[in-house]
């Protein structure tokens, strides 16, 4: 989390979650080196799976901490 965002470790996918903003599509990692054979064609595989993942929007809830209590308001 780097302030408001929080990152998919996963699919990259970022998140504000002060509105629940959906930031951007998932994308695969950047990798400068070379990968080995396997691992090369794993990843062109994930990527080809990541095309076609949807994001929405994600639902917050207004919370308040009060000393050592958290409050999350539940429509």
């Amino acid at each position: 989390m780097d302030g408001t965002i929080v990152t998919c470790p996963m699919h990259h996918v970022q998140f504000d979650v002060s509105s629940g903003q959906a930031l951007n599509q998932p994308v695969p990692v950047h990798i400068d080196e070379p990968l080995p054979t396997g691992w090369a064609r794993s990843m062109g595989h994930f990527g080809m799976l990541m095309q076609h993942t949807s994001v929405c929007d994600i639902k917050t809830f207004l919370v308040k901490i009060d000393g050592g209590t958290i409050h999350v308001e539940i429509e």
